[in-house]
């Protein structure tokens, strides 16, 4: 059993995948354990406490986690989403109260903000590179405005009164953090300050150019050009331009220009949020970190907007290519939608077993009969054997079919985490009342996303870094895509 346990809130954009790779790939070492019980993160728990068509799962997952906790020797147990930051705060302890009241004492919650400026072009570049916003910096500017995601002093205030002291709240900014690291920052709380050493790499989410936002911009309306009316392709959009931000990120520009605000947008977010940043300071931190980041941001600002538009920074031959390539990928799409998002994963984060394929042979057309006998050419002996296909196929779909209804369920009802990771613009406006799921997965990130099945299996010890894994089949996504990190490790 578990001596205590430790839950990492988020908030979205503040280097939760880099966190959750070294938590998930167990690269780091320290006289304390860690029991993660996940492949890479709790999105799913999450989502059953804010999204109705999941709360069916809450007393599943949950359950699952205390039996993980329970039968692990670690010193502590993480449980880590940032779709936490969509929860009710009232949920939260609802869900802990419920479900891991023998542990009261020994939780402790952490969550990083990121200031208001630094967190409005970060989500901007997010949600556009999964083709869900497609305007202007001005328009997400009043998107956030009207969801009112950005005021966070409320939710963070009502979180301290619901836990007191065992809710920790640290500002996402460079001079604040242990080492100017988030990942140094969060392990040095996790282990309360005792000697650690990290070994690998993170899985980092690099920032898009303004080049690389200009072309998926691009490349995700010409892929709804190409697709018929009324056929949802939300989530393969989503997948489509996570893991090819992802290649983008790999292979940076030159010249690449940084996304930022221009002065005129960057004033009208002083003045929108420097109550909440001066509510915040004063509840949590020393000093004003978060004003003082809030104050600074027209000073950083360009005296213009940015262009987004695709022609500013392509020719035409380069944009005749990049057309030829889209229509290619949206006939792969329409081909196979369900295979598509599990394909272009990078293997590691597939899960182990593709979805299955329910293709309709067709039908050859018959061919015209000659007028004169001939025998038989080596293309009529070359002709596919479509019986064989047949039995390929409804030998698959058999294969498919001897899962438990139960195990059947769980894969579709955690496969909306992934789609509904990034359905801002799709599923309309929500509130921040967490009712709803598509606010959440606009902002929560992939690899996050890597949104799993609820089924665990336990793992062995990692050895020396004494990190306990139970892991989850990945179904990745909500979020999304799940969930949607473009910023450093290191906070800029």
């Amino acid at each position: 059993m578990v001596k205590e346990i430790l839950f990492h809130l988020g908030d979205c954009k503040t280097g939760t995948t880099a966190i959750q790779s070294v938590l998930a790939g167990g690269t780091i070492e320290s006289d304390l354990s860690i029991c993660f019980p996940t492949r890479f993160n709790h999105i799913p728990l999450a989502r059953t406490l804010s999204v109705p068509s999941e709360k069916h799962l809450e007393g599943r997952l949950f359950k699952r986690l205390r039996q993980a906790f329970k039968n692990s020797d670690a010193d502590i147990g993480v449980v880590s989403a940032e779709h936490f930051e969509f929860v009710q705060p009232d949920e939260i302890r609802r869900a802990i109260d419920t479900h891991l009241g023998g542990y009261a004492d020994q939780i402790r919650l952490v969550a990083y903000v990121r200031p208001h400026a630094e967190r409005l072009v970060s989500t901007f570049s997010e949600r556009t590179k999964k083709g869900v916003f497609q305007n202007s910096l001005e328009k997400m500017h009043e998107r956030l405005l009207e969801d009112g995601i950005l005021f966070y002093a409320p939710r963070f205030k009502r979180m301290r009164e619901l836990f007191g002291d065992q809710f920790i709240l640290r500002p996402f900014i460079r001079d604040d953090l242990r080492d100017g690291d988030v990942v140094s920052d969060f392990f040095d709380l996790l282990f309360r300050g005792e000697k650690f050493n990290l070994t690998g790499e993170t899985q980092v989410n690099e920032s898009l150019s303004v080049q690389d936002i200009a072309l998926m911009r691009h490349l995700h309306r010409r892929v709804d050009a190409y697709t018929e009316p009324g056929v949802d392709r939300t989530k393969e959009k989503h997948s489509l331009g996570w893991y090819f931000a992802e290649i983008l990120a790999e292979m940076p520009l030159e010249e690449a220009m940084k996304p930022r605000l221009h002065v005129s947008l960057a004033e009208k977010i002083v003045e929108t949020y420097a109550e909440d940043a001066a509510e915040l300071d004063a509840e949590f931190f020393d000093g004003t970190p978060i004003s003082d980041a809030l104050v600074s941001a027209p000073l950083k600002a360009i005296p213009e907007e940015q262009s987004y538009d695709v022609e500013t920074y392509f020719s035409n031959s380069e944009l005749r290519q990049i057309e030829a390539w889209t229509k290619l990928t949206t006939r792969l799409i329409d081909s196979a939608p369900e295979f598509f998002s599990w394909l272009v994963r990078p293997e590691e984060q597939r899960p182990a077993k593709p979805p299955v394929l329910d293709f309709k042979v067709p039908k050859p057309k018959p061919p015209k009969k000659p007028e004169v006998a001939a025998e038989k050419t080596d293309v009529d002996a070359a002709e596919p054997d479509l019986e064989a296909a047949k039995a390929d196929l409804e030998a698959d779909k058999t294969e498919a079919e001897v899962e438990t209804p139960e195990t059947a369920l769980e894969m579709s009802d955690v496969e909306g985490a992934e789609v509904a990771l990034e359905t801002d613009e799709a599923a309309g406006d929500v509130k921040q009342s967490g009712t709803e799921g598509a606010q959440a997965d606009a902002e929560t990130e992939e690899p996050a996303a890597g949104v799993e099945t609820p089924d665990m299996v336990a793992v062995e010890d990692t050895g020396d870094n004494k990190t306990n894994h139970t892991s989850e089949e990945a179904v990745v996504a909500s979020t999304d895509e799940q969930t949607e990190d473009t910023e450093d490790r290191k906070t800029a």
